[in-house]
């Protein structure tokens, strides 16, 4: 029995991972409860497309996790072939998690906006207040609100 997963870092963008379970034979009682542990998430949506030889499910990370040891097992006897024995056990390859959102904080009594970032960053309104701050190197935009009035001085 072999374990394989279709993304090595779950994470925000990836969001969720296809497990595939593939069997030498068809089985016929191979649960995600009963014959899965996971570190990392949660499996769901169970299926087999070929009558047992092969199943997949859906990982779906914690939140708020950030691990580089998350992992799918199939617990060894905990599923049978159409004969009754006992099958085997195997895991995925250890995979990492990373759901934690970043953040920034802002002391604004020490923010200073020196000349090169000034000069350097494009502003621009976000009509809610606060401004859009955009490094025309990168393809991110982040918001930057700040509680007072900041002037130069």
């Amino acid at each position: 029995m072999q374990v394989s997963i279709d993304h090595s870092d779950v994470n925000i963008a990836t969001q969720t991972a296809l497990v595939t379970f593939a069997f030498n034979e068809p089985t016929n009682d191979f649960s995600i409860l009963g014959s899965t542990t996971v570190n990392g998430g949660v499996l769901s949506k169970l299926q087999t497309p070929d009558g047992g030889n092969t199943y997949t499910a859906t990982f779906t990370p914690t939140a708020d996790t950030a691990i580089s040891n998350a992992s799918v097992d199939v617990t060894p006897g905990s599923y049978h072939d159409l004969a009754g024995q006992a099958g085997t056990g195997g895991s995925t390859p250890l995979f990492t998690v990373n759901t934690v959102t970043p953040t920034v904080t802002v002391d604004a009594q020490s923010l200073l906006l020196s000349q090169y970032m000034a000069s350097s960053f494009s502003k621009a309104s976000d009509g809610h207040g606060g401004s859009l701050i955009t490094d025309p190197a990168l393809t991110q935009q982040s918001q930057l609100t700040l509680p007072h009035a900041l002037s130069h001085g």
